[in-house]
């Protein structure tokens, strides 16, 4: 449990530190536009707004939230597999870096992919449909919610492929052990 809490209080100090970047209002405010381009190029005068006092302020939070979270990526990742990795045996030890690139980079492209591919026919649908019987306005709170849910979930299914690679390995071991003991489970 020591190993588990330590491993646990690196990855929440990784995004932590990720986030503080993100707290600079030139960056928040920059990457808020950033996440409002989609939108904007599907109704060129989408201006989202807010009713709760805090809704801005909580919108940018959920922003720092995931931008440090996607900085932080390889230090959880490399934490998760690194508590893992007394489990391993020799040869499966060697894949942990690779492992630590290749899902970092599958975050970050499924990211890429979600902003660049998914937001702007979705949200181009999203806005424009009805469009003639009633105009679409967003809460900020609502849209940062949506769009940062789209990306972190992109990112996530980005990710699949390395799950099935562990998958499969795992059902070949599992295989193997059932053709030396006759049987699966433990003796």
């Amino acid at each position: 449990l020591l190993e588990l809490r330590y491993r646990i209080t690196w990855m929440a100090v990784s995004v932590v530190l990720g986030m503080i970047g993100f707290f600079i209002p030139q960056v928040g405010f920059t990457v808020i536009g950033w996440l409002l381009a989609p939108a904007r190029t599907a109704v060129p005068d989408f201006r989202p707004q807010f009713i709760e006092p805090m809704e801005n302020i909580a919108a940018f939070f959920r922003v720092a939230l995931l931008g440090g979270l996607t900085v932080a990526m390889p230090i959880v990742v490399y934490h998760a597999m690194r508590f893992v990795a007394p489990a391993l045996t020799r040869n499966e030890k060697k894949w942990v870096f690779p492992i630590v690139f290749g899902a970092s980079a599958a975050f970050i492209g499924g990211v890429a992919f979600g902003y660049f591919f998914i937001l702007p026919f979705t949200l181009s649908f999203l806005l424009t449909f009805g469009s003639d019987v009633a105009q679409a306005d967003w809460r900020i709170g609502n849209y940062i919610d949506f769009v940062t849910r789209m990306l972190l979930i992109m990112g996530l299914v980005f990710e699949t492929p390395l799950l099935v690679m562990a998958l499969a390995i795992l059902w070949n071991a599992m295989f193997d052990y059932a053709l030396i003991f006759g049987h699966f489970g433990f003796p």
